[in-house]
């Protein structure tokens, strides 16, 4: 999971799979307990990645990057020190163990 970060207001949830598929999930602006929304708040993407050892590549589904609220979803993450991180800089958004 990557807490609010930069331009991205909200979490990002992404899940790396043994079999080569990933699920992530924004929190843009998930709905309340108890409450009736148009929308659930939540953008969901799930795809497919590959790793060469210094960067995890993210390739969604076809449909799955449909225009969407929220900040782009990257197609690319970096490690810094094991940890993933998602910038071109690798200076932020920085995803940690749930």
């Amino acid at each position: 999971m990557s807490p609010t970060c930069g331009a991205r207001k909200y979490p990002r949830e992404l899940d790396l799979g043994a079999d080569g598929r990933f699920a992530a999930r924004d929190l843009v602006s998930p709905c309340p307990a108890n409450a009736a929304c148009v929308w659930s708040g939540i953008v969901e993407r799930k795809g497919t990645f590959t790793t060469n050892g210094a960067s995890v590549s993210l390739t969604p589904d076809a449909g799955s990057q449909a225009k969407s609220p929220g900040e782009a979803f990257p197609n690319e993450l970096a490690f810094q020190d094991g940890v993933p991180i998602e910038a071109p800089d690798h200076s932020h958004c920085v995803y940690k163990k749930r």
